[in-house]
């Protein structure tokens, strides 16, 4: 008889931990790794509960992230868009991202992403009409 109350005890705690795991799933998508100049990043961010509270943070920069309307109820979607900084050198850097629901679960990622930007700045080109040119070398 403890043997079957045993089961019945361990099969109870299984499902409860499995409803409170479900209650807590998110899931999120990250548009790329590999950054290049000028290049804007897409995270997608879904979850069975609505978000209280949210930090993103990459490079020393803050974001927001936007709730995005969905059909279904059972979900709740939300995204950010975000670059890094044109100054910063390249190498890794680290998205970290801090949710705490509504349903009081906190949930941490940390993803590293590769940046590039050329060591030598492109110069832009700018060509101008012949009255401009003696404009601009006119000094006094």
């Amino acid at each position: 008889m403890h043997i079957l109350i045993r089961f019945f005890y361990i099969v109870l705690i299984i499902a409860l931990s499995q409803d409170i795991l479900s209650k807590s799933h998110v899931e999120y998508s990250l548009s790329q790794k590999r950054v290049n100049l000028g290049d804007t990043l897409r995270l997608d961010i879904r979850t069975q509960s609505p978000i209280k509270k949210s930090f993103l943070t990459l490079a020393g920069k803050s974001f927001t992230l936007f709730k995005r309307p969905e059909k279904s109820s059972k979900e709740h979607a939300y995204v950010a868009y975000f670059a890094v900084p044109r100054t910063r050198p390249s190498g890794d850097y680290k998205l970290k991202l801090f949710l705490k629901l509504e349903d009081k679960t906190e949930t941490h990622f940390f993803e590293t992403l590769y940046v590039h930007h050329p060591k030598t700045k492109i110069l832009g080109k700018v060509t101008l009409s012949e009255t401009k040119k003696t404009l601009s070398k006119n000094t006094n």
